[in-house]
């Protein structure tokens, strides 16, 4: 390798990783700490990183769902960006951490974006200088600092290589090409152009790039389809051939992206209900046309200077121009996903000029015709003006999205633009100077000024140094806490997240498509979390459900089912909340809760009952028992839907080394269903009156029916059945309603429909205090003065209580 490009190695593949090392502010950071860590995509993507590394692949993850695994098909952005994946398991060989792989493979990609944006430059000939300068500025655009917490999104380096694809089709090279070459039809054309080495390569890009990132893949679509186009209403040179170049290419997307996704196609058809509960197609989970329009961009966007511009005027310039389209706006830009900064602004405003053009002039020595130049750079200028119509609002692309509404996020188009803009300018000097001018230390040191300004412009004037950033100290306090958690558990223990947070879901305290109740995974090695099952899984039904219990039967449960502690989210849970949070586990189970104000996180650990209930495949019910430590077998917390006694002939039958695990289906006299059905409310069938004993009593008391809007009564729900009820959590409810009766003991109303809603368990021979609100009854009595109100247990859909006549109700008598 010559000394030349030795140097010019040296600029474009080891230069840019150092200059956005210092830029960032690296050499002030620990890499194992994330730059961004907030609440949502920022720490989604940390996760999908480590999983990528725990799990071999991001779409199952072994640590999270418990205690069933978390498959998360649900998006398909991780799957179709499958080549960073690749490259960073392979960086998993050398370094351990996968936060710090996520942050190394981000200085990577200045390498790899400045390199294949000069190598794309000079597939198109333009000259040395040019090229490198294109390739500096393009792996310094702000979209790179903007989102520098993806690992897909901020690391494009195929994007420069599709856009040569794209011109070579706009410009109908392929046909080119095989000029000369005896052709009697279309295909042997079409073999004649597959072996040269111009359309291998373009099949090798195009394949990568369908595996890159599939908005970008989308976009290669989208400007190939132009170039189809374009080629068609080129009346001079059209030849059929380059008609269907371009759209073999578009093939070449849609078969490798159909492979890319038949793994989670497979995974929807298998788990239908998943992603269409009760048959139909989940809302959460569906792309709508109007989003393509939040996720626009304007003219007025992409050429407003980037908000964190060095110069605080023009960064105030920026802020206010963002602030004008916020005010039109129901969901706010917040931050400009692509911003073009300066240079590429004007260039912008050039490259347009260029469609007026109709006599350019190029050098004597220049190997295109004036002529061939002006067709080339007119189609640079129309690819860039069709990004800009596809990314503004209301534009092409909105308009795509009402057949297609997948995509949605044309705002990231205009990364397009900034280097069909740079190539057209570049192209443009490379036929307009001369050899010698394009040489001359003018030129060279021109272009480096408009480099050095370019990468000063777009790049932010604040870097991420530790002292900037407030959630430093937070990380690094989780992380020890977390180690000491998992130092103190069992390989593999299962710990439950509180508060459960599904992250497609507009949780209380996370809100919608929040990822950060997930984090704790990301300071472990062999802990299983509770959090982060596919929204509709099975698995994430039985903790939404779980998550309704009160504090102490949820506590309850996860005892039962094998969970060894509780860790709880004090970033969103807070003071008075914990406190009684930590008063009731406390009062109820004697555990001590420690807690940890720097990681904003609190934990105790949940004690052994020597058994855990194993659950069956749709999560629905207890399959078996699993005896953990006979020794420590506790027989007085068994469920009352197992029975103790046959339990007990069982493990006495069995012999020392013998299995553990006992299987409800194998031994059905351990498991009583219908027992279980009661006690958790999950009644599909109607159940015999003998277990209808109990009710509700209440004080004597006497209301006024003016003020039953301010009143309140209580109630105590008493079981005598002998078994443990939870009400109003299943098909057929055990609920409370009421009955109006006159003054006489005659019926008035029986049922107008109102139950007792709240969730409760009530042990058997056990009472449960609960407070009804006088207003919710909705009580409409005409004609009586006095009347009687009598409430009532009942299970929905067959007996009201009163079936047994020695059961309790609550009578109260309402006066006007």
């Amino acid at each position: 390798m010559s000394i030349r490009n030795l140097l010019i190695y040296s600029i474009v593949i080891i230069f840019p990783p150092v200059l956005g090392w210092y830029i960032v502010g690296a050499n002030n950071w620990d890499l194992s700490i994330p730059f961004v860590y907030g609440m949502h995509d920022d720490v989604w993507q940390l996760l999908l990183t480590k999983g990528l590394i725990d799990n071999g692949w991001v779409l199952r993850n072994e640590y999270l769902g418990a205690p069933s695994v978390a498959n998360w098909h649900y998006h398909a952005a991780a799957q179709t960006s499958a080549i960073h994946s690749v490259l960073m398991k392979l960086m998993s060989i050398f370094i351990v951490d996968p936060i710090k792989i996520q942050q190394y493979y981000y200085f990577l990609n200045f390498s790899l974006i400045s390199f294949t944006s000069y190598v794309s430059c000079r597939l198109l000939k333009i000259a040395t200088i040019f090229s490198i300068a294109s390739g500096l500025i393009f792996s310094f655009i702000t979209f790179r600092f903007n989102s520098i917490f993806f690992a897909y999104l901020s690391n494009y380096f195929m994007v420069p290589l599709a856009i040569v694809v794209v011109i070579w089709c706009s410009l109908g090279m392929f046909s080119q090409d095989s000029a000369g070459v005896e052709k009697q039809n279309l295909f042997q054309q079409l073999i004649c152009v597959s072996i040269y080495k111009r359309f291998l390569l373009a099949c090798l890009i195009i394949i990568l790039m369908a595996i890159s990132d599939g908005y970008y893949a989308f976009f290669t679509i989208l400007l190939l389809g132009l170039s189809v186009l374009l080629v068609f209403l080129n009346k001079q040179n059209k030849k059929f051939i380059d008609l269907c170049v371009p759209l073999f290419f578009v093939m070449i997307i849609l078969v490798t992206n159909f492979v890319m996704m038949s793994p989670i196609k497979s995974y929807k058809h298998a788990n239908f209900d998943e992603f269409n509960p009760n048959g139909l197609p989940d809302s959460g989970l569906i792309k709508k046309p109007m989003e393509a329009e939040v996720y626009s961009s304007s003219i007025k966007l992409m050429l407003a200077p980037i908000t964190s511009h060095r110069l605080e005027a023009v960064a105030e310039a920026g802020e206010k121009i963002v602030a004008t389209s916020d005010a039109a706006r129901k969901f706010p830009t917040i931050v400009p996903m692509v911003s073009l900064g300066t240079t590429t602004s004007i260039l912008f405003i050039f490259t347009l000029m260029f469609l007026a053009v109709t006599r350019p002039s190029v050098a004597k020595d220049s190997l295109l015709s004036s002529s061939e130049m002006l067709r080339r750079i007119r189609v640079l200028s129309v690819l860039s003006l069709f990004v800009v119509l596809c990314s503004v609002s209301g534009g092409v692309g909105t308009i795509v999205a009402l057949v297609f509404p997948t995509i949605r996020a044309y705002d990231r188009f205009p990364l397009f633009l900034i280097f069909l803009v740079l190539v057209t300018f570049s192209f443009w000097l490379t036929f307009r100077l001369s050899h010698e001018t394009k040489n001359s230390k003018l030129t060279v040191a021109l272009t480096v000024f408009i480099t050095v300004f370019s990468i000063w412009d777009q790049t932010p004037n604040i870097s991420y140094k530790p002292i900037d950033m407030p959630h430093i100290q937070r990380f690094i306090s989780e992380r020890a806490f977390i180690e000491k958690i998992e130092s103190e558990l069992n390989e593999g223990a299962m710990v439950y997240q509180y508060p459960f947070s599904q992250y497609l879901t507009d949780n209380k305290y996370y809100g919608w498509g929040a990822f950060s109740q997930m984090r704790a995974y990301l300071h472990s090695k062999k802990i299983r979390w509770s959090n982060g099952a596919s929204k509709n899984s099975k698995v994430d039904l039985w903790h939404t459900a779980l998550a309704k219990l009160t504090i102490e039967e949820l506590v309850s449960d996860l005892i039962l089912y094998g969970f060894e502690g509780v860790l709880i989210d004090r970033l969103v849970i807070k003071d008075d909340e914990f406190l009684d949070f930590k008063n009731a586990i406390k009062a109820n189970f004697g555990l001590d809760v420690h807690s940890d104000l720097d990681a904003k996180m609190a934990f105790f650990n949940l004690p052994s009952v020597g058994f855990k209930l194993l659950l069956d495949d749709d999560f629905t019910q207890p399959s078996g028992i699993e005896i953990l430590a006979l020794t420590t077998m506790d027989f007085n917390r068994l469920p009352d839907y197992i029975n103790p006694d046959a339990l007990t002939v069982l493990l006495a039958e069995m012999g020392a080394g013998s299995a553990k695990k006992f299987s409800f289906e194998k031994y059905p006299q351990l498991f009583n269903l219908e027992n279980y059905e009661l006690a958790n409310s999950k009644l599909d069938v109607v159940l015999d009156k003998v277990f209808l004993r109990g009710g509700v009593s209440c004080s004597s008391d006497t209301f006024n029916s003016s003020e039953l809007n301010d009143k309140s009564i209580t109630l105590r729900v008493e079981n005598n059945s002998g078994i443990g009820w939870r009400l109003n959590s299943g098909q057929r409810p055990l609920t409370i309603g009421y009955h109006v009766y006159d003054v006489d003991s005659q019926l008035i109303e029986w049922d107008n429909g109102y139950r007792f809603l709240r969730p409760i368990t009530v042990a058997t021979n056990d009472s449960h205090a609960i407070k009804i609100d006088m207003e919710d009854l909705d009580l409409k009595v005409d004609g009586h003065d006095n009347y009687l109100l009598i409430f009532e247990m009942l299970q929905e859909g067959n007996f009201w209580f009163g079936v047994n006549p020695e059961n309790k109700t609550c009578r109260v008598v309402i006066e006007r």
